[in-house]
């Protein structure tokens, strides 16, 4: 009977893992540690690719104005000097769609990050706009992908069950708001078929890829 009644709970508690939602919230991530490889190897693309797209920029802008190019080249150049001084960066905050649940996230990116890497995730909760700072480990790429911009898969580090709690909380929410929303738009059709189709449902991989509204 015990171990009979231990699988349901494990099954309630596997159930709400997987509850997801799909949302647009600001992230900002940092590598958890500046002295790990992955992690300045993660910088290090970030900041390429941001300077190869300052440079275009300053090239169109001193075409019509060599003076104000001359300036912004000394101000990235500052910014370089900047960085390199910098033990830990922080990237963002960002509005990002995403994917959430309380065993992990998925959110667009401008760049992939490297698998494996160990970052700290820090996100804005609504209603009340409650930040909450979560370690996460960043998984691979799914082979396929809908978005245009690269997506990152992380998986929620064990031991941080408050702050899951808090995420718990935030995804309750949705789900109370969509049902609610749902009545509205299938007055009729009685509760049961509304929420059929607002309900998130478990998945077999709970960082699966997912599709944005």
């Amino acid at each position: 009977m015990l171990g009979s009644s231990l699988g349901v709970v494990a099954m309630i508690v596997e159930h709400r893992e997987h509850l997801r939602v799909n949302d647009r919230l600001i992230i900002a991530w940092r590598p958890a540690s500046s002295n790990d490889l992955a992690a300045q190897s993660a910088r290090d693309v970030m900041l390429l690719k941001t300077n190869q797209t300052i440079l275009q920029g300053l090239s169109t802008v001193q075409q019509s104005d060599p003076i104000t190019a001359r300036a912004l080249e000394r101000i990235n150049h500052k910014l370089d000097l900047v960085a390199d001084d910098s033990e830990a960066s922080v990237f963002g905050p960002s509005l990002s769609r995403v994917n959430l649940s309380c065993s992990g996230l998925a959110f667009e990116w401008s760049v992939q990050l490297l698998s494996g890497l160990p970052i700290r995730l820090t996100l804005t909760l609504p209603p009340a706009n409650r930040q909450i700072t979560l370690n996460a480990t960043v998984l691979e790429p799914e082979s396929t992908q809908t978005s245009s911009r690269p997506i990152v898969r992380c998986q929620f580090t064990k031991g941080q069950d408050d702050r899951l709690r808090v995420v718990q909380r935030y995804i309750d929410y949705m789900q109370m708001i969509r049902d609610e929303k749902n009545k509205l738009v299938a007055p009729n059709n009685g509760d049961t078929a509304g929420n059929q189709q607002t309900k998130t449902t478990p998945s077999s991989n709970s960082m699966g890829l997912f599709h944005f509204r």
